[in-house]
């Protein structure tokens, strides 16, 4: 077992150089740290070997967004982890794609209390939010937090959640938050979904 930072960057530079950014994270990156992470519940790898290979490909996907989230374009879209969320690689990605697609991303990740995302989507008011969860807890607080985000931000800003927890059966059979939108599928359909939400969205406020 050889935690090598070094070695391990060297092979995430060259699968992305090797492919698009979609293609290496969605063909490459995305299935390898399932593959570890279920390697790791059934006891076959330690946890610290998850959280190593987690960290790299944190640190190379926070360098591939710090070139595109900021960028000024179509709309602003902030992204979190539901409450109670820790994974925050399949957000990342959702980050790097919206970004290269010129909407403007601010990438707020795990460990934000409900009360302070609140205020913070009050200052920063978003066109869109981006709620993300891997396990079934997850999506019950992302549900509860889309509808708070909608009741105490003004003026409201569209709400989204999307992630591997929304596949689970329990999940599917538990009632969504009312008025918040579910995002799945290819970039690009991710994209053309953003877009109409957040057209949807300035149409309601218009018509206000």
């Amino acid at each position: 077992m050889d935690f090598d930072d070094c070695g391990s960057d060297r092979i995430l530079d060259e699968t992305i150089a090797q492919f698009s950014v979609e293609e290496a994270c969605l063909s490459v990156i995305r299935p390898a740290l399932s593959d570890i992470g279920d390697r790791w519940e059934r006891g076959e790898i330690p946890a610290g070997l998850e959280h190593f290979a987690t960290r790299v490909i944190m640190r190379r996907l926070s360098l591939i967004f710090n070139m595109v989230g900021g960028i000024s374009g179509r709309g602003k879209v902030v992204t979190v982890c539901a409450p109670g969320e820790e994974h925050e690689v399949g957000l990342m990605m959702l980050s790097i794609f919206l970004g290269r697609r010129n909407w403007r991303v601010i990438f707020l990740g795990s460990g934000v209390p409900i009360d302070d995302l609140v205020t913070t989507l009050r200052h920063v008011e978003p066109d869109l939010v981006c709620i993300g969860a891997t396990t079934a807890p997850a999506a019950a607080s992302a549900y509860v937090a889309a509808e708070q985000i909608m009741r105490q931000v003004v003026p409201p800003p569209a709400v989204a959640y999307g992630g591997r927890a929304f596949t689970l059966p329990e999940v599917r059979a538990h009632p969504n938050a009312r008025g918040a939108y579910y995002l799945d599928g290819t970039p690009d359909e991710i994209d053309a979904a953003v877009a109409e939400i957040i057209e949807r969205r300035i149409r309601t406020l218009r018509m206000a």
